[in-house]
């Protein structure tokens, strides 16, 4: 990015008085104190080592505040971030995500405050870090996630390397594989940066060693400063970039939705076809019941009679004379 494009994002800067050229003894600098400086050093630097002494290797804290107070390699610095070997980064910028439609989001973190970023369940957030960095060619970083992030169930791509060169704003995709959401507030500190010093400019003296340019394998000038948008048409075309894990807790959602739909129609069916069946057997039940209620009269008619009967051959064989009538007046 330009110092243009820079002044109209972050606004101007006030006028610094830099020296224009490197001075020939790291001693005298101090920590820079806005963009431009920081731009001048990290030029000032890029190929010469202030402190070509020191053998490469993980930078302490002692010599990560070195570099940082003399090259500019990252900007602002905060002491109180400096770890034993690492530097603790923090959020800042924009926060890219994708919803369920496939639609793009772009919060500034600045304007959320303290209320932060949201990183929804199971997706996958973009942010950008809270320094900007300018990367001398004889130093590489790597990134992890910060230890409480990685309790929260939060992952991030196994410690990528930065390569010596770089200048910009990390990019950190931060994956919430949980079923909560989480909230990141400006500057909350989610990664710890560790930096190595390369061997950049050293050659060997053995038979068989070949010797390149001093460019070789540097980082490229038209890679620096790029924008999120530039990383994201790299990486998958412009395409959205989403949780496999969200898509398919979406698609298992529906599915669901369909299948309680067909249970429920299926039950409604069966409520139906079983109330048909209450209504029909109520009333085959009630006829049986009728004709039993039919059958029983007759039986009972029929009953009275054979009882008449019975009693008037008995009254019959009673008498001596016939012929004769029985109490009911009929003949025997």
């Amino acid at each position: 990015m330009s110092n243009y494009a820079r002044q109209w994002l972050f606004g101007p800067e006030p006028p610094v008085a830099v020296p224009t050229a490197r001075p020939p003894k790291a001693a005298s600098l101090g920590h820079s104190s806005s963009r431009s400086a920081s731009d001048e050093r990290a030029d000032w630097w890029e190929f010469h080592d202030p402190f070509s002494d020191l053998q490469p290797s993980l930078l302490t804290a002692e010599q990560i505040k070195n570099y940082a107070r003399v090259t500019s390699l990252m900007w602002p610095f905060d002491e109180r971030c400096l770890k034993g070997a690492t530097y603790e980064v923090g959020i800042g910028g924009n926060a890219y995500s994708w919803d369920q439609n496939k639609k793009k989001r772009i919060v500034s973190v600045a304007s959320k405050g303290k209320n932060g970023i949201v990183l929804e369940a199971n997706s996958i957030t973009f942010v950008e870090t809270d320094v900007e960095f300018r990367l001398p060619q004889y130093i590489a970083i790597r990134f992890n996630l910060h230890i409480k992030l990685v309790h929260r169930g939060l992952l991030l791509g196994t410690g990528p390397i930065v390569d010596p060169g770089f200048r910009g704003r990390l990019l950190i995709p931060l994956h919430n594989l949980t079923n909560t959401s989480y909230t990141i507030a400006e500057g909350e500190k989610i990664i710890w940066i560790e930096f190595t010093k390369t061997l950049f400019g050293k050659a060997s003296g053995d038979e068989g060693y070949v010797r390149e340019k001093p460019d070789f394998r540097v980082f490229p000038k038209e890679k620096r400063w790029l924008q999120p948008e530039a990383y994201f048409q790299k990486a998958n075309a412009g395409n959205p970039i989403m949780s496999s894990i969200s898509g398919f807790i979406a698609k298992t959602n529906k599915r669901g939705k369909r299948t309680e739909r067909k249970v429920n129609g299926i039950a409604i069916i069966g409520i139906v076809s079983l109330a048909a069946g209450l209504t029909g057997a109520i009333w085959g039940s009630w006829s049986v019941y009728n004709n039993a209620i039919g059958v029983v009269r007759a039986d009972e008619a029929r009953r009275g009679q054979l009882e008449g009967r019975v009693r008037h051959l008995e009254e019959c064989n009673a008498m001596t004379n016939r012929p004769a009538v029985d109490s009911l007046g009929k003949a025997c």
